[in-house]
């Protein structure tokens, strides 16, 4: 992760409220805890010896940042649409040529992308 991404996110969690620093362990350590663990699937134990905490305070600062991140997703992730966009156009094959295209959510928070499958058939290859 790149530290000015990880920085915007410990600003996040702090500015929400859902983390704060403690006597020992601040925020920033408490979020490389847990990015830590889910990169490089480490066991408690592991991170135990790099991060120089107990078992118990692993746990309980993991628990947190996952609840942290948990509360993030309503502002960042969204459901899937149950009306997905109709496939329309010529098809080469049966098959549908697709890409990815990035489009931004006008009524979305800032930032948010949204990324749907567009069917797209090019003239060239019709005829």
């Amino acid at each position: 992760m790149e530290v000015d991404i990880f920085h915007a996110l410990v600003n996040k969690l702090r500015e929400k409220e859902y983390l704060t620093d403690t006597i020992y362990v601040s925020v920033e350590e408490q979020i490389a805890i847990f990015l830590y663990t889910v990169a490089k699937n480490a066991t408690n134990e592991t991170l135990q010896d790099w991060f120089q905490h107990s078992p118990d305070t692993i746990h309980r600062y993991f628990k947190a940042v996952l609840e942290a991140v948990t509360n993030l997703t309503s502002v960042y992730i969204r459901a899937p649409s149950l009306h997905p966009h109709p496939i329309g156009g010529p098809l080469e094959n049966g098959n549908p040529i697709r890409s990815l295209r990035p489009r931004a959510l006008r009524d979305g928070p800032a930032g948010t992308l949204e990324w749907r499958v567009v069917a797209r058939a090019n003239a060239w290859l019709v005829s």
